[in-house]
């Protein structure tokens, strides 16, 4: 059986990392296309049940990264080359940043940054590989 608490830590970002990026991915891919109504308005497929807060931590994100919430109007099949930049950007990403919680770093529980020179937590990690894909060309609206 897996067991999560006997991991070392850096396994355990690393795991998290690669889980996120999955997510990521599989949510984007999967996420109903928008159709257009008689109006012109574009509406979901899925019709929106309940609305969800955002993470704490989350608030100001796209004043402080615009890049973060961008759009670019594009699509992009998951091919094997994109597949190959995922893997790239993952691994360097577990490789180069070293975990550190917010707590350790900033002297509080949540804080949504991109990693500093001491490291970063699970939502650093994610901001990275997402800064970094969106650079390679992947369209951030396929990106959490």
């Amino acid at each position: 059986m897996f067991r999560i608490a006997h991991l070392p830590k850096d396994r355990l970002v690393r795991r998290a990392g690669i889980a996120w990026l999955a997510f990521a991915l599989g949510v984007s891919t999967t996420m109903p296309a928008l159709s257009i109504d008689a109006r012109g308005a574009a509406s979901a497929q899925i019709p929106v049940r309940h609305v969800a807060m955002a993470p704490a931590g989350a608030g100001t994100l796209c004043s402080t990264y615009d890049w973060a919430c961008a759009r670019s109007g594009k699509a992009m099949l998951l091919g094997e080359g994109v597949m190959d930049t995922l893997r790239a950007v993952n691994s360097r990403a577990n490789r180069i940043i070293r975990p550190i919680s917010d707590m350790q770093q900033y002297r509080t529980p949540e804080y949504w940054a991109l990693p500093t020179q001491r490291g970063g937590d699970c939502e650093d990690y994610a901001l990275y590989k997402k800064r970094e894909l969106i650079r390679l060309g992947i369209p951030p609206e396929q990106l959490l």
